[in-house]
């Protein structure tokens, strides 16, 4: 993968614009349905409000204590018994539950919080 992108890099810079375009959308070609052609299309995206400095740090501050919460609370069950059996439970339920609320959100646009 390394080599692909270096050698498109280096076709890119040695070769006309029209060449260029071309190899800077080979380097950002994607199959991943998460970021296709139709994402920034269509009824889904917003231009009405803007993301506000303020918006961004209040939103990064609750996800960041949520996240030291939980994890906090699962040191703590840890420590207590010092058995993985104590929070293995909790681990493959987080990481399917995780899994689950992702393709969701790709798939059914709509459900996704904005």
């Amino acid at each position: 993968m390394a080599y692909r992108v270096s050698m498109l890099l280096c076709a890119a810079w040695t070769v006309g614009a029209e060449d260029k375009t071309m190899a800077q959308q080979q380097l950002m070609r994607t199959s991943n349905p998460a970021l296709n052609e139709k994402v920034f299309q269509g009824d889904h995206v917003s231009f009405d409000q803007a993301m506000t400095l303020d918006g961004t740090v209040n939103k990064t501050a609750v996800l960041l204590a949520c996240t030291t919460a939980t994890a906090a609370w699962a040191w703590h069950l840890f420590s207590q018994t010092h058995s993985m059996a104590s929070v293995g439970p909790l681990l493959v339920f987080g990481a399917i539950g995780g899994f689950i609320v992702a393709m969701v959100t790709i798939f059914k646009r709509e459900w996704a919080p904005s």
